[in-house]
């Protein structure tokens, strides 16, 4: 299933062409590595991919209802927050709702045991 498209995607900054024209497509189950020397842009296109920044040309969608996480690539946290910390800041969201999905369940257990 299609959960991402890239069509003619361009990023230029003043007059330097960082890329251009790039088409993408990513399916449920894919797995992608994105490799390349430093300055070529891949950081760019992450965050083009996550809506934090636009496209100079091109179009970027994403299937209905997809959650996108960005972790980035210089946090800034403080210097006592772990890796694990800054990993799990990006899933907060998810996080909550798990709390919540948890209280909820403690709560059913609860009301079970004293109708028996």
């Amino acid at each position: 299933m299609n959960i991402l498209n890239a069509s003619n995607v361009s990023k230029i900054y003043v007059e330097e062409t960082l890329f251009d024209n790039i088409k993408l497509t990513l399916n449920s189950r894919d797995t992608v590595g994105l490799v390349g020397r430093n300055g070529e842009g891949k950081t760019t296109l992450l965050k083009l991919l996550a809506g934090l920044e636009k496209p100079s040309k091109g179009i970027i969608s994403w299937k209905k209802n997809v959650r996108i996480g960005y972790l980035n690539q210089i946090p800034n946290y403080e210097n006592d927050t772990s890796v694990y910390q800054c990993l799990k800041s990006v899933f907060q969201e998810l996080n909550a709702i798990s709390e919540q999905l948890e209280t909820i369940e403690n709560k059913m257990a609860e009301d079970k045991e004293s109708i028996t």
